[in-house]
């Protein structure tokens, strides 16, 4: 099984989602951002370099949310979804990783399909806090 992080940051009160890039797997299916677990760093070291290498912006890991696990044609994995807060708006958009990314508010995340690992977390999300 392959751990992977799952980020759901925050700036502002907006959140922080990210649409794949075309020819990726499940190619513009939005995601919370984040990726694969490398060596021995922690789930949240992973979270943190995750979007710095992909988004350029510096995270604080603020808070587990919950494990998700996934099985898809890749494989099984396990997803640790953490809630962040962002330093700042100032996303690095590489093409070739991400579509397109968004600030939304809480009550738009119903407007976009995302992979299926995320669902959980976004319907705990919108459980807990008011949209």
């Amino acid at each position: 099984m392959i751990n992977v992080s799952g980020a759901v940051i925050t700036y502002n009160g907006k959140y922080l989602i990210t649409q794949r890039a075309k020819g990726k797997n499940e190619e513009f299916i939005w995601e919370l951002p984040g990726g694969k677990q490398e060596g021995d760093e922690t789930m949240e070291e992973c979270t943190i370099r995750e979007i710095k290498e992909e988004l350029g912006i510096d995270i604080t890991v603020d808070e587990f949310i919950m494990n998700v696990p996934v099985e898809n044609e890749r494989g099984q994995y396990l997803l640790y979804a953490y809630m962040c807060s962002a330093s700042s708006f100032d996303v690095k958009h590489n093409p070739n990783i991400h579509n397109q990314y968004k600030w939304i508010d809480l009550s738009e995340f119903k407007n976009y399909e995302f992979l299926p690992g995320d669902k959980p977390v976004i319907a705990k999300l919108q459980k807990t806090k008011i949209a």
